[in-house]
């Protein structure tokens, strides 16, 4: 990343070309990521949940989708709280996660893991991970939360 916590790129071996830029995630971006939940009907999670490795990907100046790296002490780390812009096109969206997970996906290299899991509940989401070579494990899975 450069020292603005943005990388940019041009994207042209599409019909459109694309600017990209990878963000790196910090607070002032909490209340944009908490009205896309909201703009999904999805239960925005809370703050303090979120991980301090996540990447906002903007592109041609417009926020669209964010996630989250969770490291762990074993082989997976998990790509997990994923969320678009909801006023992002498909399109646009799709270019957004394949960018995301581009980013999620090197740095969990980088810092040495050889395994990603996401969760999701979302369609297309599941589609997005199948055609990105993830598989599935399990085919229902509810999730609870407990403090500690």
């Amino acid at each position: 990343m450069k020292s603005s916590g943005l990388e940019e790129k041009t994207v042209v071996n599409s019909p459109v070309a694309y600017d990209i830029k990878v963000a790196t995630y910090d607070d002032k971006y909490y209340s944009v990521l908490e009205t896309w939940w909201k703009g999904h009907k999805w239960t925005p999670v809370p703050k303090q949940m979120l991980t301090d490795i996540g990447y906002i990907i903007i592109i041609n100046n417009m926020p669209v989708v964010a996630g989250f790296l969770v490291t762990t002490n074993s082989e997976p780390a998990l790509i997990e709280w994923i969320v678009k812009n909801p006023e992002a096109n498909r399109a646009l969206a799709k270019v957004g996660l394949n960018e995301l997970y581009d980013a999620l996906e090197g740095k969990a290299r980088k810092l040495g893991y050889k395994m990603a899991i996401s969760f999701f509940q979302h369609k297309g989401l599941k589609d997005f991970a199948m055609d990105r070579g993830y598989t599935p494990a399990e085919e229902q899975i509810d999730v609870f939360v407990g403090r500690l």
